[in-house]
């Protein structure tokens, strides 16, 4: 008899004293499989089961919130914690159950970096526990959360691990009904850590919803949804890509707390194969949603390395360089480093770009995206991509699945890598635009560092002691030498 038939049963014959227990044992595991019968039980206990039970004052919170983010209400809170804290050794999962509802109101009022405080609290009763009961039922969803906490602050590696080991306590004993949406978050993390490879073999081919729209499960199915979105935009595949963002669309997601994974999979798409203007306008729309609310420290990175990398494809490398001049934080994230060493090739600025590279490469890693900008700094500086870094690159792709990483380069060296990783030609329907550093006269660049300083012609004739027409013609040959046409463009491409 599985546990649902034995709640069923307990509940038609009213055993209060075996739901006691089987909701001591499994109750995560009850409402997930069939909340609306969990919820007729916790709907239908006489007051003195709470009375005699008090651990279910915190279950029966849990079970009125049916929102779509399932918040406990303040009064269930305080009557479970003042019980907790009446007891002269509390159970570790009751320890847990506070700090989790802690969590939770924190991370729904937007309080990202409280929350994480909060998530290494609930870190420190798990490591410290010296009973485990209930730990099967109750951690792999609070691991879910803590991991979930500390992706939000930008803190990717800490999340992959507390997600692994929410995988691990969910396979523990009969297989959880978790598993598939803690599978669902590690995928996420690998997607977002640009390895689709590995996002691929961790999602769950679910489809769309099928459950209820409210409740915990609900809650967790957007990261699939998201997820699945992001890896076919990952791979380079526009159509799926296309259609998995609007089946996200359709479910909501961007009401829901991963609102900016499905945005940031919108605005790469806008990118590279529709309208980069639009792009812009769909983040700043859901900004603006929002009401100004502060977003997760890792959103808003992702999300403003994105505005940049639409202003550089519409060639308003300006408005992109302000974008990148906000504020980092303590953890500088490998979406923002790679958009600035972009931004200095794009002003061909190819010894800053190199530099940027090896402090990217140093601090987070070579992801498939920098080996690519890697291959474009030499041809760029070189005229050729040298075979180690090409081979660097070609193995990281095939790897890992991120063809769209492919569509940081120019086409030349596109070429280079589809070769070298045997894999299918990659295109867009937008490219960044490289030029070669152009080899200025000492004229030239004398009137180039000029008009930073002067705003006409006659003005910066006056300050080098030239006629106007001299400098005309050399401002004719500048322009052709930068391949801009005005002097904006000749100082956005070429700063220095």
């Amino acid at each position: 008899m599985t546990a649902i038939d034995e709640l069923r049963a307990a509940l038609r014959e009213d055993r209060w004293e075996d739901i006691d227990r089987l909701f001591n044992r499994s109750f995560f595991a009850l409402l997930l499989t069939d909340p609306e019968l969990v919820y007729e039980a916790l709907d239908t206990a006489p007051d003195e089961w709470y009375r005699d039970h008090p651990r279910h004052l915190m279950t029966r919170g849990i079970g009125a919130a049916r929102g779509p983010l399932p918040l406990v209400g303040s009064e269930a809170e305080e009557a479970f914690s003042a019980w907790v804290a009446a007891q002269p050794q509390p159970a570790a999962r009751d320890q847990l159950g506070v700090l989790s509802a802690r969590l939770r109101a924190l991370m729904s009022s937007q309080r990202f970096f409280e929350a994480e405080q909060i998530a290494d609290r609930m870190i420190a009763v798990i490591r410290g526990a010296r009973e485990h009961a209930g730990f099967p039922d109750v951690l792999p969803t609070a691991l879910l959360r803590i991991g979930t906490a500390k992706l939000l602050v930008g803190d990717a590696a800490a999340a992959t691990q507390l997600f692994a080991e929410a995988h691990r306590w969910a396979n523990i004993g009969p297989v959880h009904p978790i598993e598939s949406l803690v599978k669902d978050h590690l995928a996420l993390a690998a997607a977002l850590g640009e390895d689709f490879t590995a996002a691929r073999r961790w999602l769950e081919d679910r489809g769309r919803r099928t459950t209820l729209a409210h409740g915990l499960r609900y809650h967790y199915e957007t990261v699939g949804l998201v997820t699945r979105a992001l890896i076919a935009v990952g791979g380079a595949d526009p159509q799926a890509a296309q259609a998995a963002i609007q089946d996200a669309d359709d479910e909501g997601t961007y009401f829901s707390e991963m609102w900016w994974v499905a945005v940031h999979a919108r605005a790469r798409f806008e990118l590279f194969w529709g309208d980069p203007h639009e792009g812009v306008s769909h983040i700043r729309r859901h900004l603006q949603l929002r009401g100004g609310t502060a977003a997760p420290a890792l959103a808003s990175k992702l999300l403003r390395a994105d505005m940049a990398d639409l202003f550089m494809m519409l060639g308003d490398l300006s408005a992109a360089e302000r974008e990148l001049n906000a504020p980092d934080g303590a953890r500088p994230h490998p979406a923002v480093r790679l958009s600035k060493v972009r931004l200095e090739l794009l002003r061909r600025r190819g010894d800053i770009a190199a530099r940027l590279l090896h402090e990217a490469e140093s601090e987070s890693g070579v992801t498939p995206s920098l080996s690519v900008l890697r291959a474009q700094v030499e041809r760029v500086a070189c005229g050729a991509v040298s075979h180690r870094a090409a081979r660097r690159a070609a193995f990281l792709l095939r790897d890992t699945g991120a063809r769209i990483a492919l569509l940081e380069a120019d086409r030349e060296v596109r070429s280079q890598l589809e070769a070298l990783s045997d894999d299918d030609a990659v295109s867009g329907a937008n490219s960044y635009l490289y030029r070669p550093r152009a080899n200025l006269t000492r004229r030239e660049a004398q009137i180039l560092r000029a008009l930073r300083q002067f705003g006409t012609t006659k003005e910066v004739a006056a300050a080098l002691h030239l006629s106007p027409n001299t400098v005309k013609t050399h401002l004719n040959s500048l322009y052709r030498k930068l391949d801009v046409h005005t002097r904006d463009e000749a100082l956005q491409h070429y700063p220095e």
